[in-house]
């Protein structure tokens, strides 16, 4: 996993607020995953940022505007919105009076709400309470990951902030089961799982780490205990109940389940824009225009009914329709930069608009490239000196993210977002022929010739636009360099250069 942390301004419309950027590059399968953690302060009406991406792709992938159109690019590209719960110490969390009476409020105020209500509300409470009890628990692991020698009394501590933190959810069992079954919910049983799967997680994870073998039995002996938990209140998730690939599933289910109250509904906006509507409105007048006057021109000249005139109306005919088509291809171009491929509406609960997504693809010239991404693309050359732009095809790639900061779409959750984007690299797969050459040079006077894999290196030029504090654009550039064989991604590096 790759990290950079950047610290710029976005354009809130009438309150300046800061936007800490964090990005994250992982390697999923045969897809780059891209992640913006977005953290903000409360005050502004909206956020708003742009990405471009230049992908570098070597010409024999045959990734090019002959091969694939805008709306096959569509493909290559998902998107994914979700709040970020909140970010609370794990000692904090442990501390019963705290977080017990934040639990209770909110249970009591649920028991007075309609069945409706209370059923979105009882589910809202339980999901946030195990994500954010997840959060606490991974920032403390990591904090103590790097510590190999860790001592006795860190475990302990560590161990008993955990089982105080479960005891919080745990003794409001009773009560969470009962109005459970008033509402019809059995959410309280999953999230209750998803809190004790994901705390042998963890524990496994500073088991296996550290060195110190009584400081391992103290975390191993909790380890024991919250397995024997899960065993005896959750026995479907024990692989001695189910095979492992539907342990697996059943895990992967779970966290959906519990993560979906923080993820926003996008959907695809339907139809043309109005400013779409408007420019094919004006091709359409222009080339009527020009049909009447040549009506109007020939009429007055040879009279209502001659052959002359129904010639002239053939022919204006003729000439309307092409010049409605190629004002509508012209002005589609002149305006790119204002008509998105594709509009998705964000959504919280499927009803309530929270912002909008634009994105657009080009097949890039390179002529027209800007010139910082051109330094950028030729320094990050792997063989240094050998840089031709024939070798390559450019496919530009623009995100436009507009979210409004409405206090109501953050309620129980951080001020912040998590923008993922997830990039499929199946398609340059295609043309990649064998696995492997022969090298041009024998290893040794034996002359035996070893084979190697063949490589292409992809370059990805990411650059994230927002507006500073005195309204004017800020620019952040990295690069980053992709290795494919024929079996998929090899490897991934940003460049510092």
């Amino acid at each position: 996993m790759l990290n950079s942390d950047r610290l710029i301004r976005a354009d809130p419309s009438s309150v300046e607020i800061e936007l800490m950027i964090e990005e994250k590059l992982k390697v999923q399968g045969q897809q780059l995953e891209i992640q913006q953690h977005l953290s903000f302060e409360p005050g502004a009406k909206q956020i708003r940022y742009r990405i471009e991406t230049y992908i570098f792709s070597p010409v024999s992938l045959q990734i090019n505007g002959e091969n694939y159109k805008a709306t096959d690019c569509l493909r290559f590209f998902k998107n994914f919105i979700r709040l970020r719960p909140p970010s609370i110490d794990l000692e904090h969390f442990a501390n019963g009076s705290v977080a017990s009476n934040h639990l209770s409020e909110a249970l009591a105020e649920l028991e007075k709400l309609p069945t409706e209500l209370a059923l979105e509300r009882f589910l809202q409470v339980n999901k946030l309470f195990a994500l954010t009890y997840k959060r606490s628990l991974r920032l403390k692991t990591h904090n103590l990951y790097d510590e190999l020698d860790l001592q006795d009394s860190e475990a302990r501590h560590y161990v008993e902030l955990i089982q105080k933190a479960l005891d919080v959810y745990r003794l409001q069992a009773k009560r969470l089961r009962e109005i459970g079954k008033t509402i019809g919910s059995e959410c309280d049983v999953f999230c209750d799982e998803f809190m004790s799967v994901i705390t042998l997680y963890y524990l496994q994870k500073m088991i296996v780490r550290i060195q110190r073998e009584s400081s391992k039995n103290i975390l191993l002996s909790l380890w024991e205990s919250e397995n024997r938990y899960r065993k005896e209140h959750h026995q479907e998730s024990s692989s001695e109940q189910s095979s492992q690939e539907q342990q697996l599933y059943r895990w992967r289910l779970l966290t959906k389940y519990v993560s979906s109250c923080l993820f926003l509904n996008i959907k695809p906006h339907v139809g043309p824009t109005f400013l779409v509507h408007s420019l094919y409105g004006f091709a359409a007048a222009v080339s009527m225009i020009f049909a009447t006057v040549i009506a109007f021109a020939w009429q007055g000249q040879y009279g209502a009914l001659s052959a002359n005139l129904f010639v002239a109306l053939v022919i204006g005919y003729i000439f309307k329709d092409r010049i409605k088509d190629l004002l509508k291809e012209q002005l589609s171009k002149r305006f790119k930069k204002w008509i998105p491929d594709r509009r998705l509406e964000i959504l919280r609960d499927e009803r309530y608009h929270v912002g909008d997504c634009k994105e657009s693809f080009e097949f890039f010239d390179v002529r027209r490239l800007p010139e910082p991404v051109r330094r950028l693309r030729q320094r990050a050359q792997s063989v240094k000196g050998i840089y031709d732009w024939r070798f390559e095809s450019i496919l530009l790639y623009k995100k436009e993210l507009t979210v409004k900061t409405d206090p109501a779409l953050f309620r129980d959750t951080r001020y912040g977002l998590m923008d993922t984007t997830w990039f499929n690299l199946m398609p340059f797969l295609n043309f990649i022929d064998t696995d492997e050459a022969d090298l041009p040079v024998a290893d040794d006077s034996s002359m035996h010739i070893s084979q190697a894999d063949k490589i292409y290196h992809l370059y990805f030029v990411r650059r994230l636009f927002t507006l500073t504090a005195d309204k004017r654009e800020s620019v952040k550039d990295e690069i980053i360099r992709v290795v494919l064989t024929n079996k998929g991604i090899n490897s991934m590096k940003t460049l510092d250069i």
